[in-house]
């Protein structure tokens, strides 16, 4: 699988939804998730060290995987988002049951942090 970048925007206070996204092989199939784990993080550098600003994945239930359709859903609720207060770069994991040392990095790019402006 390749990695591809999307921006996405996150305005804090607001629930954030990613997807569903549809993982697919290289003939156009729906690759299979069932069993897997998922995780995604914002950071505010491109570095697995720097200070993370928003986390999502399936252990907290803001990742949800399709199983046999391939389907990543991310959603994190307004009481997440209200926290994030830069923006910064983004990407998803997905971990299958063999480890982390199979993990496929399904998209990422920067987050853009947006004030709502409706109150």
């Amino acid at each position: 699988m390749n990695v591809d970048e999307y921006e996405i925007f996150i305005r804090p206070g607001a629930k954030f939804v990613l997807g569903p996204i549809t993982v697919k092989d290289g003939a156009g199939s729906p690759v299979p998730n069932a069993g897997h784990t998922a995780r995604m993080h914002v950071r505010r550098e491109r570095s697995d060290t720097s200070e993370l600003l928003m986390e999502a994945n399936t252990t907290n239930g803001f990742i949800v995987l399709g199983g046999a359709n391939g389907k990543i859903t991310v959603s994190v609720p307004a009481t997440v988002t209200e926290q994030v207060t830069k923006s910064g770069w983004w990407d998803l994991l997905l971990i299958p049951p063999t480890g982390e040392a199979d993990a496929d990095f399904i998209l990422g790019g920067p987050a853009t942090r947006v004030p709502v402006v409706t109150e």
